[in-house]
């Protein structure tokens, strides 16, 4: 006999874990679900932990997200015209255009031909497979409905990708503006302001006032690069380190949800995810309670983890899950009150089905404004920042100038 710790939902949705006494790790799964929970994971006690372990396995062999998004795809277009799961995955396996996906569907058929079922044949995958998306495969064995869960799963995480790609796609243009524009000031004042210096001689003292800022700016920067350099790697690494904690994430998500434009963006963003995971979940078969749990697990804001989790409370509790809803200033009125409604009506999946639509288009209209007042704000920014340096430069020449010519 072994000592396992394990991590499972009860059969409320909260996320428990502890430890158990089996034989083998199989065991100790059985068990967990014989007791009415969903495992997520069980390692023996003193061994390194499965993801790891797997981790270090299967190397170069690791799908990506896009090749188990399009893994899903196939499954689930295989089991709905009428294949067997394990013919289903052969197929995929004798595909010779992926190689991850094909040792991917490989080590899921010798899984499933040993005893095990999709679910937790997945599981054994550790991280690349996340919570959520076993937790949906389960469903769809548990209601026969796997083929239909699995496509939902498929549509989701292609819709996740493309809104992901099209924020990255609109985003790239401003940043890259930005660092145009950070490069081409710190040249004009490093490399092209010393130059006009050398020419002033002993008339700097005559400058105006803004010629002397820029030229005390030059010397300034020039002096002291090493140390903004070693400032700016130290600031990026407290944000990282602190980012890494749960207060100081709260603190920066606190600061950039205070952003104008970009905390708006935010907000829709989570409120999109968190309708389109919870949408999908209910539509899946489970419960309102599981559903919740693996939403969380899926959502990266700190404040909207904490959220769901009180929304699972007032379940367990008997409460009206919205209220917590409302309190938690996240997410808008409109889905507090949609969602009430859904559920008192029995049309929840539904309605959250629908607010993830209608949040996911807003998100996109509201990356694109954004987009459309950055890129002007910065080309304005540069061009004010340059031709202020450029004004004042050569107005001091031009004025040196005169003053010998004279």
């Amino acid at each position: 006999m072994q000592e396992f710790e394990y991590e499972a939902f009860d059969r409320n949705g909260g996320r428990i874990s502890g430890r158990i006494v089996a034989e083998t790790r199989d065991a100790a799964l059985r068990q967990l679900r014989e007791q009415g929970n969903l495992p997520i994971d069980a390692v023996a006690r003193g061994r390194p932990g499965l993801a790891g372990a797997l981790g270090r396995k299967l190397g170069a062999q690791r799908p990506t997200t896009a090749e188990i998004t399009l893994f899903t795809q196939e499954v689930g277009l295989l089991l709905s015209s009428g294949q067997p799961l394990s013919r289903a995955l052969a197929l995929i396996e004798g595909d010779g255009d992926a190689p991850r996906i094909q040792a991917l569907a490989g080590r899921l058929r010798a899984a499933i031909a040993g005893g095990k079922s999709l679910s937790e044949a997945l599981a054994l995958e550790g991280s690349v497979m996340p919570p959520f998306y076993i937790g949906m495969v389960k469903a769809g064995e548990a209601t026969g409905q796997l083929a239909v869960v699995l496509q939902r799963v498929a549509q989701a995480r292609e819709r996740e990708e493309r809104l992901r790609q099209r924020i990255t796609s609109a985003m790239v243009y401003p940043s890259l503006l930005v660092l145009m524009a950070v490069a081409s000031i710190v040249v004009m004042i490093v490399v092209v302001v010393p130059q006009f210096e050398s020419l002033l001689g002993e008339q700097k003292a005559r400058l105006p006032a803004a010629s002397l800022s820029v030229l005390a700016a030059s010397h300034w920067l020039t002096d002291n690069w090493r140390s903004l350099a070693v400032g700016a790697v130290g600031l990026i690494g407290l944000v990282a380190m602190l980012g890494r904690r749960p207060g100081g994430r709260r603190a920066i998500e606190r600061v950039l949800f205070a952003v104008p434009l970009l905390g708006n963006l935010m907000r829709l963003s989570l409120t999109a995810g968190f309708c389109r995971s919870l949408g999908v979940l209910l539509a899946s078969g489970l419960g309102l309670p599981a559903a919740l749990a693996l939403t969380r697990e899926v959502m990266a804001n700190a404040r909207a983890r904490e959220a769901i989790g009180q929304i699972g409370v007032a379940l367990r509790e008997g409460r009206d899950f919205a209220e917590p809803m409302r309190q938690s200033g996240i997410f808008p009125p409109l889905v507090t009150s949609m969602l009430r409604i859904g559920a008192e009506s029995g049309a929840l999946a539904e309605s959250a089905l629908r607010l993830a639509e209608m949040y996911e288009a807003k998100l996109d209209i509201g990356v694109t404004r954004l987009v459309s007042v950055l890129e002007p704000a910065i080309v304005l920014g540069l061009s004010i920042v340059i031709g202020f340096i450029v004004l004042t430069v050569m107005s001091a020449v031009v004025g040196i100038y005169d003053l010998t010519g004279s």
